[in-house]
């Protein structure tokens, strides 16, 4: 080698040595960055330090109230985000977070996914979920995904390890540079009180697939359908179209009248319609395919497709759009687009074969706010009618949407956008409004409105759609599972003329295979089957809980019982299949699927792999004339979704997705299942007018109903008492009886509407009747009637007066109107109003609960009053000697509640006696520890008063047999008050008047005028003693 190239190979040499060691330095004085060779990809390792990460709260406006940091944890290496949610447990989504600032743009072009990270410790929150969310830009879209209730891989330590992996949208991330990655943690009515730990950060060009497999099976679709004209030909077999049908609406086009004929032939057939919710909008597989995972694997959409009013259909703009690029883009801020979206892809769906079903997660429309203006486009365009507010309970917004009721005009102006995605609409809609109305997580649920009311409301609802000139919709009945027989489906029906399709919704939460349940059963095995309970409501917008899974569910299914979902499903499945028949309608299971303790269908660790055609095997079961069933959202695979996907094709024709994907093959292949592919030619013949169309007969049944009123209304002052009837009526009358008294009110008809005015001379005649009524007649038969009070007194309207228990006139109805009960699973509250036990008035309030050692419950009562000038809470109560914690609970509207507890005073455990107590504010401690005491001035925003009871698992009183406790408590005259005294004060009643029996298994206490009766004793002992002349004893001798 010459000198030259000696003396270059040495600068090149010490080149590379100065790059080594100043690569070396930078890693030294930087250590929260590690770069990887391909400059595309990204990663944030957060073992040395948090490196540019901050807090960032500049997201939470007043959805977040709590404290919040972002810092590096030394002992465990990693980023530590210290959230606290206690303060917003009534907040669906309160959101804070962590974010990174690049000026010069952060480049996603070369990633795909964004994966994250974390850890979390399980014993930091007691309730609710927290959601994931990334942005930057447009790079992530809406993806999300909830964290806790069980998802992740438990740590020897204890702590949650939770991966997630955020999609990137390669289109955004070819055109924006965004300067911010954002990621959000959102509260969803969380407790979460402690810190997320962060591991790594990282963007990276695929994402590492742990679980996902490759296909086995070949797709090929074994049903055979067509249409013989007077006949559906089903894998061989006529069955015959019917030649008349009743449907609900009287002028359904002809359309809706082949729709609902096809529907009945296949349920009578032993083939069913498979059905998704959104199949064609959301989707958890890759966007290099279709806008379906359905038809990602089939090559098919699903046969039922399902959209969601929600919030005035929001998101399908912005789902068109997506799908759309080339087209004209519609603005996803406006209603009318967001609508339009919904009915060009609905129409492109009914194009492709499927048949449309339509839910409704109506908002509270409590609170809805009034748009500023005057002059709008369209009714809807007059309210923010407040977005995913379906869990909120309160407001009494079913008893208030009716004509007369506050909220009618914002009702009406809701309806108005189903009116006008239904005129958009180029085929027929299977509406399903108030679904899972017999649990009680909606606001039209059964905790929340009378069978009577839910009734009316879904009949005025329909009729008000007709009424606009919509007759392309058949109209759903769909319950939860609490129905046990057919006279509990009966209870809350609206009846034949207002119904088309009747069904129920249940999930299987965590199907264990039968292998499992025999270990569990002791060797029996209940193939099909766990617990079924009451399924919960499946979310509109992506994760579990708040955004999509089912926020309550059946009981597990890895219980003692063994796996009992399918046999519960097949009992559930043969009342609604027998309720349908009876009823001459068409059976449909409207909303199942597999959920899990971590949302919903999870990745991997599936126990019962051929679900998906197990429950086919029920459904097309001959003797219960299944039409169709529908499977929940694919929100996004980050979120919760609720089929098989896939992320890759290969060469040689097998698939690369979801654990389950072979079964969902079966499933397509199976004869009995029908997609949208399969049904398509059948149905553009039939409703193109070329097959036999059945007549459509009208009911002639008198039918009405009553609008105005709801159960156990007061009627105290003159009223116009308003009521609908059909065509088929008679002479019409509304007619008020109580006790003493039968009253016709002068009635008048005009248009199927009917009036009559209550005069106050008539309220006179009919007197005071807390159990009084207003009926309906159609010549003799009467078609509806109301329980209504007359001349009953309101409650009192002092805002320092929580309740003295007078005003329910005895109802226990009306009591549980205005306390909100909230239980613990497996425990039971009943509430009642007493006359046992009287302190003032005629009535208490009687607390008579069940618990498991480790259980609660209690009530609430809505009050947001201003009690600035009171320092103390006043009430009677009477003790039952079990000493559980006992809590009077007072919360103020900043998401604070302050506690009282019973048990730590030794005035209230030493006895069972009644007591007057009365406890000041100051003894109220913030049950989080955080807010400190309550105080005059913390009590100027008081929004509800909780009266509760927790059981103390150690304590002597739980019993050894069933490892519960029950008792009764007794509760009267709640108020705020001012006093002197800064202690609690228990006082021993001083009572003159009532004889009241005292709480106990034995003893009686004489409450009547005590001093009366001594005063008689000792006259009585006196005259004995002066007649006997005995001379009285002490205890030391003779006086």
């Amino acid at each position: 080698m010459g000198e030259n190239n000696m003396r270059k190979l040495k600068r090149g040499i010490s080149l590379f040595l100065v790059l080594v060691m100043t690569s070396l330095l930078f890693f030294e004085y930087f250590p929260g960055i590690s770069y990887v060779v391909n400059a595309a990809d990204r990663t944030w390792d957060f073992s040395k330090s948090v490196s540019e990460w901050k807090y960032d709260y500049s997201w939470a406006g007043n959805s977040y109230a709590g404290k919040g940091s972002l810092e590096y944890d030394s002992g465990k290496k990693m980023a530590k985000l210290a959230l606290d949610y206690s303060h917003n447990i009534s907040n669906g989504w309160s959101q804070t977070g962590m974010s990174f600032t690049d000026s010069e743009g952060i480049d996603y072009s070369g990633s795909k996914v964004l994966n994250i990270e974390l850890y979390y410790n399980p014993k930091d929150y007691k309730e609710g979920d927290i959601t994931v969310k990334v942005d930057s830009q447009d790079v992530f879209q809406e993806q999300m995904s909830a964290i806790l209730g069980g998802k992740g891989v438990k740590q020897k330590n204890g702590m949650m390890q939770v991966d997630l992996s955020f999609e990137i949208n390669s289109q955004y991330a070819k055109t924006e540079k965004p300067q911010t990655l954002m990621v959000v943690f959102a509260g969803n009515n969380t407790d979460f009180k402690g810190n997320i730990y962060i591991k790594k950060i990282e963007l990276a060009k695929e994402r590492e697939e742990k679980y996902l497999v490759n296909s086995t099976k070949k797709v090929k679709s074994n049903v055979s359908l067509s249409d013989e004209g007077s006949a559906l030909k089903i894998n061989g077999t006529n069955i015959d179209y019917d030649k008349t049908v009743q449907i609900a609406d009287s002028e359904a086009d002809e359309n809706t009248i082949a729709t609902y004929q096809y529907l009945s032939t296949v349920g009578k057939s032993t083939s069913t319609i498979y059905g998704h919710m959104n199949d064609t909008c959301y989707k958890a597989g890759s966007d290099e395919f279709t806008s379906s995972d359905t038809k990602d694997i089939t090559g098919s959409i699903s046969g039922i497709v399902g959209f969601e009013s929600a919030d005035s259909f929001s998101d399908y703009a912005d789902k068109y759009n997506k799908q759309h690029k080339k087209e004209k883009q519609l603005n996803p801020e406006v209603k009318a687009d967001c609508i339009k979206g919904a009915a060009l892809l609905t129409n492109e769906a009914i194009k492709e074969g499927a048949i449309i079903t339509l839910g409704s997660h109506m908002p509270n429309f409590s609170m809805s706010i009034k748009n500023k203006g005057d002059k709008f486009d369209h009714t809807y365009d007059a309210y923010d009618f407040g977005g995913s507010t379906f869990n909120e309970t309160t407001g009494d917004c079913m008893n208030e949407i009716m004509p007369g009721g506050k909220y009618n005009e914002i009702y009406t102006a809701y309806l108005d956008t189903i009116v006008d995605y239904a005129k958009q609409v180029e085929g027929t809609i299977l509406y399903r409004p108030f679904h899972e109305n017999t649990g009680s997580w909606f606001w039209w649920g059964a905790d929340f409105c009378e069978p009577e009311v839910f009734k009316n409301v879904y009949r005025y609802t329909e009729e008000y759609i007709e009424s606009q000139g919509v007759h392309n919709i058949l109209y759903v009945y769909s319950t939860g599972t609490e129905p046990s027989k057919q006279t509990e489906v009966e209870e809350r029906y609206p009846g034949d003329e207002y119904v088309d399709i009747i069904g129920f919704d249940t999930y299987d939460l965590n199907p264990i295979s039968d292998e499992e349940s025999k270990k569990l059963t002791g060797g029996s095995s209940n193939t099909g089957s766990q617990n079924q309970g009451s399924t919960g409501a499946a979310g509109v917008n992506g994760a579990a809980g708040v955004n999509g899974g089912a926020t309550s569910g059946p009981n597990n299914g890895g219980s003692a019982n063994g796996y009992t979902f399918q046999t519960d499903l097949e009992k559930t499945i043969k009342i609604y299949s027998y309720f349908a028949k009876k009823h001459n309608k068409i059976f449909a299971l409207t909303e199942t699927g597999i959920s899990s303790d971590a949302g919903a269908l999870p990745e991997t660790g599936n126990k019962r792999k051929q679900w998906y055609t197990e429950i086919l095997k029920i459904l097309t079961k001959e003797e219960y004339n299944c039409s169709y069933y529908m499977l929940w959202t694919n929100w996004s695979r980050s979120g919760d979704y609720y089929t098989p996907f896939i992320t890759k094709k290969n060469s040689d024709g097998t698939m690369f997705g979801h654990e389950m994907i072979d079964d969902f093959i079966d499933l397509y292949n199976s004869k009995n299942s029908i997609f949208a592919n399969d049904q398509k030619d059948v149905l553009a013949k039939l409703t193109s007018g070329k097959s036999q169309l059945a007549e459509n007969k009208k009911y002639t049944e008198p039918g009405g109903y009553i609008l105005n009123l709801s159960p156990y209304q007061r009627i105290n002052d003159e009223i116009e008492v308003q009521a609908r009837v059909n065509k088929n009526v008679g002479t019409v009358k509304l007619v008020g009886v109580t006790k003493n008294k039968t009253l016709d009110l002068k009635t008048e008809v005009k248009d199927g509407t009917v009036t009559a005015k209550i005069s106050k001379d008539e309220l006179k005649q009919l007197g005071v009747d807390a159990e009084g009524k207003i009926q309906l007649f159609s010549d003799d038969k009467n078609m509806q009637e109301v329980n209504v009070m007359f001349n009953v007194p309101e409650k009192s309207t002092n805002p320092k007066e929580v309740d003295d228990f007078e005003s329910y006139a005895g109802l226990t109805t009306l009591l549980i109107k205005n306390y909100a009960i909230e239980t613990d699973i497996g425990c039971d509250l009943k509430l009642s109003c007493s006359k046992d036990y009287k302190f003032d008035g005629d009535y208490s309030l009687k607390f008579t609960y069940n618990s498991t050692k480790y259980g609660y419950v209690g009530c609430r009562s809505q009050l947001n009053v201003n009690w600035s000038n009171c320092n103390a809470l006043q009430f009677w109560v009477i003790p039952d000697g079990n000493n559980q914690w006992t809590v009077i609970q007072i919360n103020t509207s900043d998401g604070v509640s302050y506690e009282a507890y019973l048990q730590d005073y030794a005035d209230f455990t030493n006895t069972t006696d009644p007591l007057l107590v009365t406890i000041p504010f100051t003894d109220f401690k913030d049950k989080n520890g955080d807010a400190g005491n309550f105080s005059s001035k913390k009590a100027a925003s008081v929004e509800s008063i909780g009266l509760w009871v927790n059981a103390i698992s150690d304590s002597e009183q739980i019993s050894k047999d069933d490892k519960r406790v029950e008792g009764t408590l007794y509760y009267d005259g709640i108020k705020a008050i001012k006093t002197d005294s800064e202690k609690a004060i228990f006082e021993k009643p001083t009572i003159t008047k009532e004889t009241v029996r005292i709480h106990g298994a034995k003893s009686l206490m004489v409450v009547g005028t005590i001093s009366g009766i001594v005063s008689l004793a000792a006259l009585v002992c006196a005259i004995w003693f002066i007649i006997s002349g005995r001379k009285k004893k002490t205890v030391g001798g003779e006086e």
